[in-house]
């Protein structure tokens, strides 16, 4: 999107990416201990919700060519993504009895589009 509608070169797409997977980095380890504290499901729903506003969000923001918004827009939508990221595998676990947890996960994965 940025090299193909904003026109950004390939080399600051990366450094942008960069700075903002360093933030996102410590972020999922702290995302993780907040779904320790107050829940998987508040962190996870939390997080899939501002999911859906993000766009509304992030695309305007990295539209303005500015590197600091770009970088901000994709260091916001990792942080929202680290909310449903960093809970996730013990969320799913938490699904299904410990007798059947790998063949329900591993079914759900397979049955998929």
């Amino acid at each position: 999107y940025l090299k193909l509608v904003v026109h950004k070169d390939t080399s600051q797409i990366l450094l942008l990416m960069f700075g903002a997977h360093l933030v996102h980095f410590f972020l999922i380890p702290l995302m993780g201990y907040l779904s320790d504290i107050i829940g998987r499901k508040p962190v996870y729903l939390t997080g899939a919700v501002l999911t859906a506003f993000w766009g509304f969000i992030g695309f305007p923001m990295m539209d303005t060519g500015n590197n600091w918004l770009i970088m901000a827009a994709i260091t916001l939508g990792l942080a929202i993504e680290s909310m449903t990221y960093a809970p996730y595998s013990a969320l799913m676990a938490e699904l299904f009895p410990t007798h059947v947890r790998y063949t329900a996960l591993s079914l759900c994965y397979q049955v998929a589009p």
